[in-house]
């Protein structure tokens, strides 16, 4: 994987966001045939080794909660009167479970792409070990400080919904790459090829991630075991607090 110090290959998405907006198309440019939201999962605490995941729909009805394309991992959690008997069968980490839908997810879409050699990733500016203040690591052999690389603080940056973002080249394939350096250790936010046939957001902000692309695309993606996915409206209200059917 290769960061990539001008953004001019991601001048398309700043061109076809909506900044004004309060919902998904803030984040995704306009053009694609169809949205969906994937739904990062849970582990199952019973004691089982190694763990399993648990998928949304599994904790919304322990807690008698609306299964639903809006819903919040917080609520459906809450169980509401009646529900929820005995101790909650699940734990939640984002970001362990963003890395394993992730590279799933990858070799999905590997196979509704011309050019799987040819991608794009963008990486929120704001974590901390990508800036000049960040927390230093200690490498293995002689314990030498590390901090992320000049080409890393001085790469141009790209803009999606006033958030700014690192931009870095290479092929699906090499998805995982992020994950085993020793400066980053998560998976990118926003990823798309260079035919632009899917495009996929995972903000920092949401425990969901956005897929959108081709109709049989998105079809084979609702249908697949390994994904939890509910189609979604382009225009579909982000963030926080919008699961206004699992209040009380």
């Amino acid at each position: 994987m290769t960061i990539l110090t001008e953004v001019g290959k991601a001048k398309w998405i700043e061109q076809g966001t909506n900044p004004d907006s309060r919902g998904i198309d803030a984040l995704i440019p306009a053009g694609f045939a169809v949205h969906a939201r994937l739904f990062h999962p849970a582990d199952n605490v019973s004691g089982s080794t190694p763990e399993t995941l648990v998928r949304r729909s599994e904790v919304a009805k322990w807690a008698g909660r609306t299964v639903h394309p809006l819903m919040d991992f917080e609520r459906i959690k809450t169980p509401a009167a009646g529900f929820g008997i005995g101790p909650a069968p699940w734990k939640y980490d984002p970001d362990e479970e963003l890395y394993d839908v992730g590279i799933a997810l990858a070799d999905f879409l590997a196979g509704y792409t011309d050019t799987p050699q040819d991608c794009c990733f963008g990486v929120w500016e704001g974590y901390g070990h990508l800036g000049v203040g960040g927390m230093f690591m200690m490498s293995t052999d002689g314990g030498i400080p590390l901090s992320p690389p000049a080409e890393t603080l001085n790469a141009e940056r790209f803009v999606c919904d006033d958030w700014k973002y690192l931009l870095y080249g290479g092929a699906i394939s090499a998805i995982d790459s992020f994950y085993t350096t020793p400066i980053w250790c998560n998976l990118p936010n926003i990823w798309w090829p260079a035919d632009r046939a899917w495009f996929v957001m995972s903000h920092y902000d949401s425990d969901s991630t956005y897929v959108v692309g081709s109709d049989e695309c998105i079809e084979a993606l609702l249908q697949h075991p390994s994904f939890e996915v509910l189609p979604v409206a382009a225009n579909a209200p982000f963030g926080w607090g919008q699961d206004r059917g699992n209040l009380s």
